[in-house]
């Protein structure tokens, strides 16, 4: 089985993290080995295809700026509400 497959149930942060963790530690060894290299690949780079596309997935089913703002706004609106007494 590869480094990066893995059968469990994992949140899209923990993903995200576990791919971009090997990513690193490629870039990391290949940088041992091209110590005078002038080009210098990204992280990204040194996924698979199957990384990368798994990288999307859970990239993709991270909530967006715009949802994060929209709850943040009805949190922010609930203590609002309880302080001038609105709420119990």
């Amino acid at each position: 089985m590869k480094d990066s497959t893995r059968l469990t149930t994992e949140s899209p942060e923990e993903t995200v993290d576990r791919l971009w963790n090997f990513a690193k530690n490629r870039l990391a060894e290949w940088k041992k080995r091209n110590k005078f290299e002038m080009y210098q690949p990204s992280e990204h780079s040194f996924l698979t295809k199957e990384e990368q596309a798994e990288d999307h997935n859970a990239k993709m089913s991270l909530p967006s700026f715009g949802q994060l703002r929209v709850e943040a706004m009805a949190r922010l609106a609930i203590k609002v509400a309880k302080r001038r007494g609105g709420l119990s």
